[in-house]
């Protein structure tokens, strides 16, 4: 399957992120969430965020137990299907921890999946989750590139696939509904395509020697 032939291409730029606002797929047939995604990359850093038209922002839950949560899967090799091992996958939730970086170990569920840290990788990326007026707002920030073997290493004009499945914790523990973008079949991925990007990301090493 080509890029084109995708559910959505994001031509990822510098300057302004790449924007859709889109239905996402309830897995158990129920009305579907409002969603809008952003897209931007730096010279170092992939920026995605969301915002969606939950009823609520529960940081708790009896199956979700840092409340509602978002779980980005990659196609990191662009292979045209998910939840291959190795595979990244990145949590956010409504609450502490906030954010993991993970990926796919296949086992004992092909879905199944590990701590990059605690196999061998590194913590990389940050993430977080508010409400904001009558939506919730979902920010991640990952390195294109960590150095880290468990992570993808993107680099300019590279295609990486990517689904979103949404788990909604309702206000009293109890799950709500568990929705999905572009759907909930393994093989239906949306792609970035990374964009170049002139301004790198500023780092200041120390000592600063004047010569």
């Amino acid at each position: 399957m080509e890029a084109s032939d995708r559910e959505k291409t994001w031509q990822v730029s510098e300057n302004l992120p790449e924007k859709l606002t889109f239905q996402m797929v309830n897995a158990g047939g129920g009305d579907p969430f409002t969603a809008t995604l952003y897209v931007m990359n730096s010279g170092y850093y992939l920026y995605m965020g969301i915002t969606i038209n939950d009823d609520e922002l529960s940081t708790h839950g009896n199956f979700l137990p840092y409340g509602d949560m978002l779980r980005i899967d990659f196609d990191n090799d662009h292979s045209d299907t998910l939840l291959a091992v190795g595979d990244d996958v990145f949590y956010v939730y409504a609450d502490s921890p906030r954010f993991e970086d993970m990926y796919i170990l296949g086992n004992p569920a092909p879905a199944s999946t590990g701590l990059d840290s605690e196999y061998g990788g590194t913590m990389d990326g940050v993430g977080a989750a508010s409400r904001v007026g009558e939506l919730n707002h979902i920010e991640l920030r990952y390195p294109l590139c960590s150095g880290d073997e468990l992570d993808f290493c993107l680099h300019p004009a590279d295609i990486v696939g990517f689904r979103l499945n949404y788990m909604d914790a309702q206000a009293d523990g109890s799950t709500g509904s568990s929705q999905f973008y572009p759907a909930f079949n393994d093989t239906a991925i949306a792609d970035i395509v990374v964009g170049t990007c002139s301004a790198v990301d500023l780092f200041t090493y120390l000592p600063y020697l004047q010569k």
